[in-house]
C-alpha cells in the first residue's frame, strides 16, 4: 500500500534543492566551457565596459593572440584567494572559453614564510619565558626542542587542508556566479568539454 510522502521527504525530493557541490582537496569539481558567436575582441570589449562599471571584480584582459589566456577575473577564497582564468579557442565560427580556477600564489607564500620564521625562534623564546617564570623548569634547551617541535608542526599539514579546501570551495562558489554573468554578457552556452 503506497503511503503519500512525509513532509520532509517531498522536500529532499523537490527538484528546487540545489546539487550539492563537491570541492575536494586537489581541487574543486571542473568549471563548464562556454561557446560564443562572439570572437576575442568583441568578449575584451564586452567584458571591459563591465568591468568598467563595476561589475566584474578584478577584470584583466590579454591582447588577443598574444597569450593563450584572454582574462583572469577575482575569484576570493578565504584566506587564499584565485583568479578565474579563461583561455579562447576559435572552433567552427565559435569562440570556446575554458575557465579553470588558479590560487594566487602571494598570500601562501607570505603564509609558508610566516610559519618558517615562527616556528624556530618560539623554541628559544618559549625556553627563555619557561626558565625566567619557572624555577622548576630546569632543563635544558634540547627537551624544550623534544616537545615544542612536534606540538607546533604535527598540526599544520591538517590546517593547512582545512584552509586550502575551504578557500577552494568558497572560490569555487564566487567563479561559479561569475559563470553565469559570463553566460549572459557573451549570450554564450555551456559547451561539452572536449
Amino acid at each position: 500500500m503506497n503511503q503519500p510522502p512525509s513532509p520532509s521527504q517531498s522536500t529532499l525530493d523537490d527538484a528546487a534543492t540545489p546539487p550539492i557541490r563537491v570541492v575536494t582537496l586537489l581541487g574543486p569539481l571542473p568549471l563548464p566551457d562556454l561557446s560564443t558567436a562572439i570572437d576575442q575582441a568583441a568578449i575584451v570589449a564586452r567584458l571591459d565596459a563591465l568591468a568598467r562599471r563595476g561589475k566584474l571584480a578584478g577584470f584583466d584582459a590579454k591582447r588577443p593572440g598574444s597569450s593563450p589566456i584572454l582574462f583572469e577575473l577575482e575569484a576570493p577564497g578565504a584566506p587564499f584567494d584565485h583568479s578565474l582564468v579563461a583561455t579562447a579557442a576559435q572552433t567552427g565560427g565559435e569562440t570556446r572559453l575554458s575557465l579553470r580556477l588558479r590560487m594566487l600564489p602571494k598570500l601562501p607564500v607570505i603564509f609558508g614564510l610566516l610559519i618558517l620564521f615562527t616556528i624556530w625562534p618560539g623554541v628559544w623564546l618559549t625556553h627563555s619565558m619557561l626558565r625566567a617564570y619557572f624555577s622548576f623548569y630546569t632543563y635544558p634547551e634540547w627537551i624544550t626542542w623534544a616537545w615544542y617541535i612536534p606540538f607546533t608542526v604535527l598540526p599544520l599539514p591538517w590546517m593547512l587542508a582545512r584552509m586550502i579546501r575551504q578557500s577552494r570551495a568558497a572560490a569555487y562558489a564566487s567563479a561559479l556566479n561569475s559563470v553565469e554573468l559570463l553566460k549572459t554578457t557573451l549570450d554564450a552556452k555551456v559547451s561539452d568539454r572536449a
